[in-house]
């Protein structure tokens, strides 16, 4: 690959890959001064020479044959924040002198500037934010992934996605699905989420997992108000009202720990139904006709009649699907007869009629690997985009 310079011959660089996308080789022609660097594994050379080498703690410098240790520190992105040596080999990291370099970045990796700027010794742009090498040669300033090149000015990549077919609702030259700073670049692929964090939808509590964009209001905590137990219409009254309040307070500080809907409306349910049986068999309290007229005002003021239903897709029913659907109470298909055949039938009529459902709400776990195999996951995902697309206008 070749990138020119105001069409010159002499300002250009040019790259050397491995058949299988692994950079060996960049070539920079700066008016016809010609700096190589040649990529080994964690060993570099530039002009021939070995230039550093990496380890787990950093990296082992050259300087004319004096080998030196340089120790960096890292944040939770793999983005070099702090590197320094002991190159006095007093065993103590003296600040004034023996700080080489802090660096600190914009979510794309734009270096703050203005501030902290002072680099001792020999600059290094080789494995900076999230382990990716920096070019400023002849003004370029990319970062260089194994895929493809990002601007982190812009927060886009120059190529197109090479999985753009398989992630259709992302733009085809967004750095990072546009999600930055909940997980790390997948060599320019894709995003690669934190293991805490809902990879399926990372902007509700559907799925569960603690909320990610709650602005801080995850450290509010609502209070309950106790029951009173005097008696009377006016404190039966007020015990609906604070059966009513409870049920919203509970909900916020539950649904800001990570719990999710579909637990607590299984919890609710199974509230309900024990409440049912004390009925039926004549056991009920005056706390559970609080609670019904709490019930009644609610879905009076919101106007609902029946909570919403949600069910699971993805791929790998018997492993991931029915084992995470069970987990959250929630719905997924189940296959109807001993044929496979009428299997794939049964399952887009199914998809069909939940899409179809407004109070129907699809939580797709995704591919097992990057790209789905299963011809039944498939087929869901096909049904869903067409039924998107019917819908659109498209």
């Amino acid at each position: 690959m070749e990138i020119a310079f105001n069409n010159s011959n002499t300002q250009k660089i040019q790259y050397t890959y491995t058949a299988d996308g692994i950079k060996i080789r960049k070539a920079v022609n700066d008016n016809g001064a010609i700096t190589t660097t040649d990529y080994n594994g964690n060993y570099v050379y530039e002009n021939n020479t070995l230039k550093q080498f990496y380890h787990p703690e950093g990296y082992v410098e050259n300087s004319n044959g004096n080998f030196t240790h340089v120790y960096q520190y890292k944040d939770i992105w793999n983005n070099i924040r702090l590197s320094y040596s002991d190159s006095n080999n007093n065993g103590v990291i003296e600040t004034a002198t023996e700080i080489l370099r802090e660096q600190n970045y914009y979510p794309g990796g734009l270096e703050h500037r203005g501030y902290n700027q002072v680099i001792r010794g020999v600059k290094n742009n080789l494995k900076q934010y999230q382990d990716q090498e920096f070019t400023e040669d002849l003004g370029l300033n990319t970062h260089e992934w194994k895929y493809r090149v990002s601007d982190p000015a812009t927060l886009r990549f120059w190529q197109i996605d090479p999985l753009a077919e398989d992630y259709t609702y992302n733009s085809t030259y967004a750095f990072q699905e546009n999600k930055l700073g909940m997980g790390v670049e997948l060599e320019g692929l894709e995003l690669g989420p934190f293991p805490y964090m809902n990879t399926t939808d990372m902007f509700n509590f559907n799925t569960g997992g603690k909320p990610v964009l709650t602005f801080g209001l995850h450290n509010i905590v609502l209070p309950t108000v106790e029951r009173k137990t005097q008696g009377g219409a006016g404190a039966f009254v007020d015990n609906v009202i604070g059966s009513i309040w409870n049920g919203i307070a509970t909900t916020w500080n539950e649904g800001m720990n990570g719990k999710n809907a579909g637990e607590m409306m299984n919890e609710g349910v199974r509230g309900m139904e024990k409440m049912a049986d004390r009925i039926v068999s004549g056991e009920a309290t005056i706390e559970d006709a609080e609670s019904l007229v709490a019930t009644f005002v609610v879905r009076k003021v919101k106007g609902v009649k029946n909570p919403k239903k949600t069910v699971v897709i993805g791929e790998d029913m018997q492993n991931r699907v029915i084992p995470y659907a069970k987990d959250k109470g929630f719905k997924y298909f189940k296959p109807r007869g001993k044929n496979p055949k009428n299997w794939m039938k049964n399952q887009k009529q199914w998809i069909n009629r939940q899409l179809k459902d407004s109070k129907t709400e699809i939580i797709d776990i995704g591919p097992k690997g990057k790209k789905p195999t299963s011809k039944y996951y498939k087929a869901e995902i096909k049904a869903i985009d067409k039924y998107k697309d019917r819908n659109s206008g498209n």
